[in-house]
């Protein structure tokens, strides 16, 4: 069995050991050691495994087999093997910040727990964002600031964190850590957690949402809550100066800027079905006209897919008309529509006879087909062609 530092002082952050044994690893470069004693804490229960160095080798993954702890180096030459000494260094940076985001996760699961017998069923530990999983759930942001401001008072309490080891009595190696917050919380964990609860720092909840029957909890603690909060302010200062108010002011102004959007879309809009309706009446109108039926075609060099959407609009309005409409900036766009309701003429039949010109892709039926390609100079013959493909049915 492993003798488990991090559990004897999880503040040690450089110790000396011996290698027991070394292995391939799976991991290319990399080779696995087992040692008489660690610092390393493997993953398991929601959080990551330390990393750091054995003697200058980088260990980048630590976890537990049976009693035993592997971890996991880049090194796949001589150097290390049994029976040498190596000195272990922990990525502090990293510890500390698992050790803070774990002991918020028993605060807020012992608060919740309290407070809604909402028990803890799932947790884990990311790179980003810490999750706890409720079997209750979820919850409406009163209850979710009430529950934050329980859970930081507990921080700001700074009370101690105490750790025992008891027997399995189901096993006759394995033994089980409790961890305690008096008249709070305790259980079961194998994790490592700071000496008081102050160091946790600040306990931030970020998001509650519905999963599993209950509810999923994201949050932050300690220094990551420290920089969300420092990203967050940084980018709401900028936001801010950009509208000319003051940053208590801002949410104001955004509902200020986001109601003038929607009124300019709503006149944008209005804007575009006259111009169409305008747009299209001047094609009709110098349309030439075989067997009756006006052939409108249009191949624009300027005019935006938008537009061309609108004009399509306002052609299907128009009755006993074809209209063969393209674009060619930024690539050739194009819809295709037949009003008459000829069974003769079926636009998708004749679009599949003609895309290739523009290399493109495209589809739809009898009345409407539209699509678009990679050659701009091919869209003009591929009309022309479909143009006269519906003159020669038509007569």
């Amino acid at each position: 069995m492993t003798r488990k530092l991090y559990w004897e002082n999880p503040y040690q952050k450089e110790f000396q050991a011996c290698i027991e044994k070394v292995r391939p690893s799976k991991t290319a470069g990399s080779k696995e050691l087992l040692l008489d004693q660690t610092g390393f804490y493997p993953e398991g229960g929601g959080q990551p495994s330390d990393q750091g160095t054995l003697s200058g080798h980088r260990v980048t993954y630590v976890y537990l087999e049976d009693t035993s702890i592997w971890h996991v180096v880049t090194s796949s030459g001589e150097g290390l093997s049994a029976g040498d000494q190596v000195t272990g260094v922990l990525d502090w940076p990293r510890r500390f910040d698992h050790m803070q985001q774990h002991l918020g996760q028993h605060i807020l699961s012992a608060v919740f727990d309290n407070s809604f017998d909402a028990r803890t069923v799932g947790f884990h530990l990311g790179e980003q964002n810490v999750t706890i999983d409720l079997d209750k759930g979820p919850f409406t942001q009163n209850e979710l600031d009430r529950v934050e401001e329980m859970a930081n008072n507990i921080v700001f309490d700074n009370l101690e964190v105490l750790s025992s080891l008891v027997s399995d009595e189901g096993s006759q190696t394995n033994e089980i850590r409790l961890v305690n917050i008096p008249d709070h919380d305790i259980c079961a964990c194998s994790g490592t957690h700071p000496k008081a609860t102050g160091e946790v720092g600040l306990i931030k909840i970020l998001k509650s949402e519905a999963y599993k029957g209950g509810c999923r909890l994201t949050f932050l603690c300690g220094k990551r809550a420290l920089a969300a909060y420092q990203h967050i302010h940084q980018q709401s200062q900028q936001a801010a100066a950009s509208l000319s108010v003051g940053w208590p002011e801002l949410s104001e102004a955004v509902k200020g800027l986001l109601q003038d959007n929607k009124q300019l879309a709503k006149e944008n809009k209005d804007i575009h079905q006259q111009w169409s309706t305008l747009k299209r009446d001047h094609l009709l109108a110098e349309a030439q006209v075989f067997s009756g039926v006006p052939i409108v075609t249009m191949c624009d060099d300027a005019m935006e897919y938008k537009s061309l959407t609108f004009l399509a609009n306002s052609f299907r309005q128009a009755p006993h008309c074809i209209a063969l409409l393209g674009i060619t900036n930024p690539s050739p766009r194009f819809v295709l529509l037949n009003n008459t309701n000829s069974p003769s003429v079926s636009m998708n039949e004749m679009l599949k006879e003609s895309i290739h010109h523009i290399e493109g892709k495209g589809g739809g039926n009898a009345a409407s087909a539209q699509g678009g390609g990679s050659r701009p100079e091919g869209l003009a013959p591929m009309l022309s062609e479909i143009r006269d493909a519906v003159i020669e049915k038509l007569k």
